[in-house]
């Protein structure tokens, strides 16, 4: 007689275990220490896995492999529901992601959802379904935990650690306001670079006059959020929407002061070129990053409306986010 599968926890989520023995909490700690994890995020435009090597004596990690299928999840949502399209695009491309994983050695998986799976109206039994075709499981942050694992995630590769945390996604941006590295605040917007190109954009490329409905839209959204950017004294950009933008600028011609920071003047110049309709730049978004070819010009009508409404002229950009801050938290939970 077959074993049964069975789902592991909160903890250890992402894989099948068939007999295992239960450890001891101290046990479970040493055993850990020498774990390699992995994480996947289960994003609106990406579905994307990180292999790291936590060290619980530094309270530090080592990224050893990072993976990731263009899914696009958020445009699988009709009037609030995702359809049995989506799930199965997302399921298939987990699969692939924890198979990937299961190669590499990781012990220890992590599944975790943002925006699409988390606004849309069948939430639960989107959820449900992923998880009974990948026997694993699926925690699904809530926009607050979202912001904050963004902004604790973006403190390890920046050396800003009061103003604002600003994360550009695919279905959501978060807005995350830190004082002295401590969370104040922060509101979780409901749009992204896919989900503004999906409801303002009619072909692969937005136009001139798409792009300004996404900035009245954007600009409409911010003011109304909440969070009061005329009193941030620095701004924090993460996402891979922001990281693109050094690079098109720089290939651009922009003069820039750091390889780590986004000034306006980089992304009125990217938007510029936009409004020409410039072949050389649409060549150059192609050879960066062709999977964001449809949504970074939307991601940067957003980032442009987050600095002007703080009245920044430029933002640091961090390397890491939701994920490296979903990882430390998770290394606490065990530590």
């Amino acid at each position: 007689m077959k074993n049964k599968k069975t789902v592991k926890g909160a903890g250890h989520g992402g894989q099948c275990e068939k007999g295992s023995k239960k450890l001891s909490r101290k046990e479970g700690r040493m055993a850990a220490k020498t774990e390699i994890w992995g994480i996947v995020d289960m994003g609106s435009n990406t579905i994307r896995l990180c292999v790291y090597l936590p060290n619980f004596e530094t309270r530090t990690y080592k990224k050893l492999l990072d993976a990731r299928e263009t899914v696009g999840l958020a445009s699988y949502v009709e009037d609030g529901v995702m359809s049995k399209e989506g799930v199965k695009a997302a399921s298939k491309a987990l699969k692939k992601l924890l198979r990937t994983a299961e190669l590499v050695g990781c012990k220890r998986m992590f599944v975790f959802a943002t925006a699409a799976i988390r606004n849309c109206k069948n939430s639960a039994e989107v959820v449900d379904l992923i998880q009974d075709r990948n026997c694993c499981k699926i925690e699904v942050l809530s926009g607050v935990d979202e912001a904050r694992l963004s902004a604790r995630g973006a403190l390890e590769t920046v050396d800003v650690n009061t103003g604002l945390f600003f994360d550009i996604g695919g279905g959501s941006t978060e807005l995350v306001l830190l004082e002295e590295g401590v969370y104040q605040g922060g509101e979780s917007l409901p749009f992204g670079s896919l989900s503004v190109w999906h409801d303002y954009v009619c072909e692969l490329v937005p136009t001139a006059e798409e792009l300004a409905r996404v900035a009245e839209n954007v600009r409409r959204a911010i003011n109304g959020s909440g969070v009061d950017l005329a009193k941030v004294e620095s701004l924090c950009g993460i996402g891979g929407t922001v990281r693109m933008a050094i690079k098109v600028a720089a290939e651009l011609g922009a003069v820039q002061a750091a390889k780590r920071v986004l000034t306006l003047a980089d992304l009125d110049l990217i938007l510029e070129a936009a409004q020409k309709e410039d072949a050389h730049l649409s060549r150059i978004m192609l050879e960066i990053n062709p999977a964001r070819m449809h949504t970074f010009l939307p991601g940067c009508v957003i980032a442009r409306e987050i600095m002007c409404a703080a009245e920044a002229t430029e933002t640091v950009v961090a390397k890491s986010g939701v994920r490296e801050g979903y990882l430390l938290e998770k290394m606490e939970q065990l530590a």
